[in-house]
C-alpha cells in the first residue's frame, strides 16, 4: 500500500509541481500493481489526475477508509509520503530571502526601505499561527506603518528530472480537436475566482495583444490543459497556480509571469524555478498592487515590447 497525502490538498500549483512527481517515481520504481491511499475528499482536479495516472501505470487509488476514520491496520508494507515543503526547511531560508529582498525592485516601487522591514512570522494561513510555528520567517512587518508582506519565495529547489518525468508523462495525452491549439495562450481569471486576483485592463490586453488564446483553465479538464500546453509556445499570466501548467510545455518555451507589486516579497519564484528547471525562458513583469478587491493593471506597452 502507498498511502499518499491522507488530508486535503486543493492548490492545484502544489499538486502538479510537488505531489505528483513525487507520486510517479514510485510508479516508476513500482514492479507490481500498487494500491495509493489518499483523502477521503479531493479536489476535482486531483481526482482526474489519478484517472490519468491509472491509465498509464499499474496502480489503483482509493479512498481512505471512512471521513473520520483516523486509524487503520495496514498488513502489507507500507510507504507514506506528505508534501515535502513540510520536510525541507533551512536555517538559510530566511539569509537567503533577505539578500533576495535588497536586489527587489518592488522595495523602490512601494517607497519602501530595507531598513524598514522586520521578519515575523504573522501569516493568514491557519495552522501557521499556532504554537507550533515553523522555524523561518513567512512574512515582514513594515515596522512604521505594521503592514504585513507575505514571503512568498521557494524554501527548496526543484529537481529538473522529477519535472522532466511530468513533461514526458503528459506529452502522451494530445488535445482534443476540439480545442485550440494556439502557440500563444493567456491565462484568464475571474474576478470571482477562489484566490481574488484579476486584470482590471484585460479588455484592453485583449485589443492589443494578437494572436492570443485566452483560457481559463478552471473550464477545462485536467488532460484539455495538458493537451494544450504541449502546443504553447508563449504562457503569459497572474502569479498564480494556472502558470503551474507551464510544466507541459515544451523545452524553448517562453513564461511572461505578471506579478502584482507587494503580492510577494521577494517576488514569487516558483514559477521562475519550474521554467529554468524545464528549460523555460522566464520574464517577470510587475502590475500595480491589488486592490481591495483583488484587481490589478499590468502596462499594456510594456507588455507589448516585451513580447517584441
Amino acid at each position: 500500500a502507498f498511502i499518499f497525502n491522507i488530508h486535503r490538498q486543493g492548490n492545484y500549483f502544489h499538486f502538479v509541481v510537488d505531489s505528483l512527481p513525487r507520486l510517479m517515481a514510485v510508479l516508476e520504481l513500482a514492479s507490481e500493481e500498487i494500491i495509493i491511499l489518499h483523502a477521503h475528499q479531493i479536489e476535482n482536479h486531483v481526482s482526474e489526475y489519478f484517472e490519468l495516472l491509472e491509465r498509464t501505470y499499474r496502480c489503483q487509488f482509493q479512498p481512505f477508509p471512512g471521513p473520520s476514520m483516523r486509524h487503520i491496520k495496514i498488513t502489507s508494507p507500507a510507504l507514506y509520503i506528505d508534501l515535502s515543503r513540510r520536510l525541507t526547511y533551512s536555517s538559510e531560508y530566511h539569509k537567503t530571502t533577505w539578500r533576495s529582498l535588497e536586489r527587489d525592485p518592488q522595495l523602490k516601487l512601494l517607497g519602501l526601505q530595507l531598513s524598514d522591514l522586520a521578519p515575523t512570522h504573522k501569516t493568514t494561513t491557519p495552522f501557521l499561527s499556532r504554537k507550533f510555528d515553523f522555524p523561518i520567517s513567512k512574512s515582514w512587518k513594515n515596522t512604521v506603518t505594521g503592514e504585513t508582506y507575505k514571503n512568498g519565495t521557494s524554501r527548496y529547489q526543484y529537481s529538473p528530472s522529477a519535472l522532466n518525468l511530468v513533461n514526458s508523462w503528459g506529452q502522451q495525452f494530445a488535445a482534443p480537436a476540439s480545442l485550440s491549439k494556439s502557440p500563444r495562450i493567456f491565462v484568464t481569471r475571474r474576478p470571482e475566482s477562489t484566490r481574488k486576483r484579476f486584470l482590471a485592463n484585460e479588455g484592453e490586453l485583449r485589443e492589443r495583444l494578437n494572436g492570443f488564446t485566452w483560457v481559463d483553465f478552471s473550464d477545462l479538464k485536467v488532460i484539455e490543459q495538458i493537451g494544450m500546453m504541449s502546443h504553447c509556445s508563449i504562457l503569459i499570466g497572474l502569479t498564480g497556480a494556472g502558470l503551474a501548467n507551464a510544466v507541459f510545455m515544451n523545452p524553448g518555451g517562453h513564461v511572461i509571469e505578471l506579478a502584482p507589486i507587494g503580492y510577494s516579497l521577494p517576488a514569487t519564484d516558483l514559477i521562475e524555478q519550474l521554467c529554468h528547471a524545464l528549460d523555460l525562458t522566464h520574464q517577470r513583469l510587475f502590475s500595480s498592487p491589488l486592490d481591495t478587491s483583488g484587481s490589478t493593471t499590468v502596462n499594456v506597452s510594456d507588455l507589448v515590447q516585451l513580447l517584441e
